[in-house]
This record gives structure tokens, sequence and C-alpha cells, in this order.
């Protein structure tokens, strides 16, 4: 496992730690479930995408994990409205916002490198 995989098994786990407490709670339980999928599925996506056959496949998996970041960061807002006081959100914004940067450069960089093999001449 390189660090980015390392950090985003932490990230998950950091957030499923923080539910535990309202896990047990009949109304906000979907919210939690959808969280804990959207979260531990930034990192299945990124794991997939270091075996990617094509850079277009590596981009499309690291598209998906900005999405899925995005998801999460939605029900975490959505989650700290709802119940204030009861989780400390404020250090997994923190770190989605980080994490969402280093999820764009990647892509970026990704979708520079298809574009200069599309430029290529065929031979």
């Amino acid at each position: 496992m390189n660090d980015l995989q390392n950090r985003l098994v932490e990230f998950a786990v950091r957030i499923f730690e923080s539910l535990k407490p309202l896990m047990n709670d009949q109304f906000i339980e979907p919210v939690i479930k959808q969280i804990i999928k959207s979260s531990t599925s930034v990192g299945a996506n990124y794991s997939e995408s270091q075996a990617s056959s094509s850079y277009r496949d590596f981009l499309n998996k690291i598209k998906i994990a900005q999405k899925e970041l995005k998801e999460t960061e939605y029900w975490i807002k959505y989650l700290s409205k709802i119940k204030t006081g009861k989780i400390e959100t404020e250090k997994i914004e923190c770190e989605i916002i980080e994490l969402k940067r280093i999820f764009s450069t990647i892509a970026k960089k990704a979708d520079l490198k298809l574009k200069s093999q599309n430029l290529r001449p065929k031979t």
C-alpha cells in the first residue's frame, strides 16, 4: 500500500469511529450507512486505480473516487447540521478538503497524460 492508500484507510476508519455513537439512532441510521459506504468507496476506487489497465481506466477510477469524496462531504455536512455537538466533524471536513485537492491534482495530471497519448500519431 502506498501513502495515499494508507491515508484513505485511516480516513474511512476515522469516519467510522466518529459515527459509532450515532449508529443506534434509527432516524439517522440510513445517513450513517451512506457516509460509511461513500467514505470507504474513495479508498476502494483509488486502490483499483493502482491496478488499472490504461490511463483512461485509471482516470475513470480517480473520478469515481472524487465523486464519492464529494458525496461523503455532503453527508458529513448534513449530519453536522442535524446532530450539532454530538460528533466532531471539523477534522473530517478538513481532511476532505485536502483529499479533494490531492484527487484534483491526480485527475488533472492523468487527464493531461491521456490527452498527450491521444495526440501522438499512430504507428
